[in-house]
């Protein structure tokens, strides 16, 4: 699977680069790394099944965590990364989050029109701020953002609560903002649901995947997943 997400990003950095004719700016790993690692995520789901999906996440999140620990110097933001190490893992795991917060459809569309502004000269934070909004454009090309979303069995619903963190001077600091999630059905359906605040309860429905609704990664995205009979 991991080879599958390879080729997939390998094949997706081209057609950005190409796409956009992309030149070295703040910002432009995004979609020089964090889309096409998202593309490569996303063919590992619909072709290995959420398990491979979640695995090929956890173990991206475990390199971020280590990356950001190994730092010399603060790690400011992704617009202001450079070559950073912890890049090539936190990008894809957040776009993942933005992607499935506003749906595939919309996701690549948004995707096209920042490819289209770059090559027509925008900078590349103007072009993300433009299809996707100054806020969504400004998580994704700021600081590295980290979640704790989990579901489990309550006495009768489904309990859903979520932690969230931003890296600042050398560490990571509890955000105090309201948390949703998406509400991901694990079938062929594609629906989405946005959930939240969290804490929040659902009743027990479909097999479904919970992804903070804010570009981030994950920290254990294991407890994220309700099968209908337990959280995994």
């Amino acid at each position: 699977m991991r080879r599958r997400a390879t080729i997939a990003a390998a094949l997706a950095t081209r057609e950005m680069a190409d796409g956009a004719d992309l030149r070295k700016e703040p910002g432009e790993d995004w979609l020089r790394v964090g889309v096409p690692g998202w593309v490569g995520l996303e063919c590992v789901r619909q072709e290995d099944g959420l398990d491979a999906w979640l695995a090929l996440q956890a173990r991206a999140s475990d390199q971020v965590v280590e990356a950001l620990g190994a730092l010399d110097a603060p790690a400011v933001g992704v617009a202001a990364a450079g070559d950073a190490r912890w890049l090539r893992q936190y990008t894809p795991l957040a776009t993942v989050g933005w992607v499935e917060s506003v749906g595939l459809t919309a996701g690549a569309a948004a995707v096209d029109a920042v490819v289209a502004g770059v090559r027509a000269g925008a900078p590349l934070a103007d072009a993300l701020a433009e299809a996707v909004g100054a806020g969504v454009a400004g998580e994704l090309l700021g600081p590295p953002a980290s979640s704790d979303v989990l579901v489990e069995q309550g006495e009768r619903n489904l309990e859903i609560a979520g932690r969230r963190w931003i890296w600042r001077d050398g560490g990571w600091e509890p955000l105090a903002a309201a948390i949703h999630v998406t509400q991901r059905f694990d079938d062929d359906s594609g629906e989405r649901r946005r959930i939240g605040p969290v804490p929040t309860t659902v009743e027990p429905d479909a097999p479904f995947t919970l992804i903070d609704a804010r570009p981030s990664f994950e920290r254990t995205p294991a407890d994220n997943v309700w099968r209908g009979t337990g959280s995994d």
